[in-house]
């Protein structure tokens, strides 16, 4: 999914990565294996995610925070979020997505990436992990925001990256 999500656009060495929801860091992990040279900052609400990116890469930047956050008003060249929206947040799932989608606009100077997944375990078909759903997803982007693949609601994940630029 990383090769996907960072196909928005050639990095600069001095672009600024957010990882938004970045788990144990493995988006950094994977730009390291690259030799990119980025300035990368990982968040994450889980204390425990947190933890564990440290011990898998202790020269990371991974700060326990929750984007929405009024005081998080940093600037990022790159947004992005992998898998991020998938896991179930108090309150309206989709109203959070779009003030996600929103601020991820507002603080990206050049764009941002986003992989979303289906609601539906792969092995069970019937049972949702989660209340978001691609469906519903795909519409709150189609409605709100201009990207470059098309999206496919059949699919059990899709990328989508927002550039700037043409906007």
């Amino acid at each position: 999914n990383f090769n996907l999500l960072t196909q928005i656009a050639p990095f600069e060495h001095t672009d600024k990565i957010l990882d938004l929801g970045c788990g144990t860091g493995d988006l950094y992990g994977f730009f390291k294996r690259r030799g990119n040279k980025l300035v990368y900052e990982g968040i994450d609400v889980s204390p425990q995610m947190i933890k564990r990116a440290w011990q898998k890469y202790p020269e990371g930047r991974f700060a326990c925070m929750d984007f929405l956050d009024e005081k998080f008003a940093f600037q990022y060249d790159w947004i992005f979020a992998s898998g991020t929206f998938n896991h179930k947040v108090e309150g309206d799932q989709y109203q959070y997505l779009d003030k996600c989608l929103t601020k991820m606009f507002k603080q990206s100077k050049k764009g941002f990436g986003v992989i979303l997944m289906s609601n539906m375990d792969p092995c069970q078909k019937k049972k949702p992990i989660t209340k978001a759903s691609t469906d519903q997803s795909a519409t709150t982007l189609q409605e709100n925001f201009i990207f470059n693949l098309p999206l496919d609601t059949n699919m059990t994940a899709f990328v989508t990256d927002v550039y700037k630029s043409i906007l």
